[in-house]
């Protein structure tokens, strides 16, 4: 019997959202996520349900385990944020395997309305760790106000959160935690900078709306700086941008195309979006 890396069962906040979901019955389809998309996949499973879909996250897991679990039949469908590798195929590779994006988890890094009129519309990656480390302080030091930097950071354990310090510093664990005050969702972040400024903060980009709030553009190193625009976060050359897949063992059918396809569908779309994830359709934004 192959062994997994530690498996978890959906914990708060998540729980919260699943407190209301009957133990699975024979018939559910099994789900398994990793860990970024608990928050999304629970918000969807009430409408996924209302269109006759009997589904139940059974639990949450990296995206090699959850792979690992499809390929074995122990799960009929997962949830990751990246592709498939040689390796993930190389678990089983009698398996097709399907994946199918159904939308683009991005972080966008936010600034109050005066920092953006004082002329910072961009940032490397280099800089992002220096401020995150107190070696830059002022707006003066990236060509703005002399005024100090406020920056407020994304709950830890978040996908915003960990998307952010990986990209700064490859590794999660890398990352010191920082003495910043919290925010704990994309509205919080808003009205944070709203009220508050010379400050930042990270969030989805949908809470830019280049009116009190802005996003700022990225680049790594040399490279030119990326606005976090729609066509740059689904093509991912966002630096921030990353895709949000299910994953089968083979083509879908049956049940699990029905949720496929209810994935996919304007409806399910508008929720994803509201969760914070780029939704694949234009129209549902």
């Amino acid at each position: 019997m192959r062994m997994f890396p530690l498996l978890r069962t959906i914990a708060a906040p998540a729980a919260a959202l699943l407190v209301a979901v009957a133990p699975a019955r024979a018939e559910s389809l099994r789900l398994y996520t990793s860990p970024a998309l608990g928050l999304p996949l629970a918000a969807v499973l009430p409408a996924l349900r209302a269109e006759g879909i009997d589904a139940t996250i059974r639990g949450e897991a990296s995206s090699a385990a959850v792979i690992q679990l499809v390929a074995d039949g122990q799960a009929d469908a997962v949830f990751t944020i990246r592709p498939l590798t040689g390796e993930d195929r190389a678990v089983a590779p009698e398996k097709p395997f399907a994946e199918i994006q159904i939308a683009t988890q991005a972080t966008a890094v936010l600034v109050s309305r005066d920092v953006w009129e004082s002329g910072v519309r961009a940032l490397s990656k280099e800089q992002l760790r220096q401020i995150y480390e107190r070696e830059i302080t002022n707006w003066k030091q990236l060509g703005g106000a002399d005024r100090a930097i406020k920056f407020y950071n994304y709950e830890h354990g978040q996908g915003i959160w960990e998307q952010f310090v990986q990209w700064i510093y490859g590794e999660i664990r890398r990352a010191p935690l920082g003495n910043f005050e919290i925010v704990v969702s994309g509205e919080d972040v808003y009205n944070t900078l709203d009220f508050n400024g010379g400050s930042m903060s990270i969030a989805p980009p949908r809470w830019s709306d280049a009116k009190e709030v802005f996003a700022l553009a990225l680049h790594d190193g040399n490279a030119p700086a990326v606005e976090p625009t729609r066509p740059h976060l689904l093509d991912r050359s966002y630096p921030l941008a990353r895709p949000v897949l299910a994953v089968f063992s083979e083509k879908p059918t049956g049940a699990r195309l029905r949720m496929l396809d209810f994935l996919l569908s304007e409806k399910c779309q508008q929720i994803l979006d509201k969760t914070g994830l780029v939704p694949m359709k234009e129209a549902a934004k």
